[in-house]
């Protein structure tokens, strides 16, 4: 072969592995949600199938505040309609060898303790590939009948990463996430983390959730945290990392990668557990 035909033979696969590498970062495209449409088995569900078009919208926001995924049940759901309720969070992975059933069986103290007095409780999947509706709604029947008040929700990966980062400053990988329970307040707000495998943070967790209870108006300090995350936002800028290698420009692949500066961080200080 000779020298030239190497050269072009070199140069085609460059610009083929490239485009695969930028094919394989676009978590957040059509195509993408249609695929999981399958893998949730949803596409004949109506109200899924909108749960699934607003995820891919809140995909587009700068910085995750309220979040949109999908119910064991196939139901959408929109952490919105929890205004007005104190509400505890969690992730997890259903394949999870051990350390996950012993949290969930924790939260399940939690619910017949707490649920009473209207407090609910959501638990985000890690692994959305593998944790289907279905199979959400297997692994839960080992905890709980009550579909309303305790909810094991699936989505994108991508969005469920930007939802630990972004809303709960909690560390979120595939199949990793913290072993924190994030309480949250009736105006949204992230009021407290606490591992739930400590009898002093779980007892800790409970006087939070009954105070926040009593509340009747949102605490201006949080008010104020709002405000000035919205300010920020307004002025984050967007940087498209360079790249030689990149293998048509205007194929949106700058818009696609782009990176936002200038927005508040994930706390690093989060504990996290993996699958051995």
């Amino acid at each position: 072969m000779s020298k030239a035909a190497v050269f072009f033979l070199a140069l085609a696969l460059l610009f083929g592995g490239g485009y695969m590498m930028y094919m394989a970062t676009r978590s957040t495209t059509g195509d993408d949600i249609q695929l999981n449409k399958v893998s949730y088995n949803l596409a004949s569900d109506e109200d899924a199938a909108d749960a699934l078009k607003e995820m891919e919208t809140a995909q587009d926001t700068k910085w995750v505040e309220d979040f949109s995924l999908v119910r064991r049940t196939n139901d959408g759901f929109d952490s919105s309609e929890l205004r007005g309720k104190v509400w505890v969070t969690s992730f997890f992975f259903a394949s999870c060898p051990s350390s996950c059933r012993q949290q969930n069986q924790t939260i399940g103290t939690l619910y017949r303790s707490l649920a009473k007095d209207g407090i609910q409780f959501v638990c985000i999947t890690v692994d959305p590939e593998n944790d289907t509706t279905e199979r959400l709604r297997e692994y839960a029947d080992n905890f709980t009948s009550d579909v309303k008040n305790w909810m094991f929700l699936t989505g994108e990966y991508e969005y469920i990463r930007r939802i630990g980062s972004e809303k709960f400053q909690m560390a979120v990988g595939p199949q990793t996430h913290s072993s924190k329970l994030a309480v949250v307040d009736k105006w949204g707000n992230v009021r407290g983390q606490f591992s739930w495998d400590d009898d002093s943070e779980l007892i800790a967790l409970k006087e939070l959730t009954s105070e926040l209870s009593s509340e009747t108006e949102e605490l201006q300090e949080y008010i104020d945290k709002r405000e000035q995350l919205h300010e920020n936002l307004e002025n984050t800028i967007i940087v498209a990392p360079e790249s030689d290698d990149s293998p048509d420009e205007s194929s949106g692949a700058d818009s696609d990668a782009a990176a936002i500066s200038d927005t508040p961080e994930a706390s690093e200080e989060t504990e996290s557990d993996t699958a051995e």
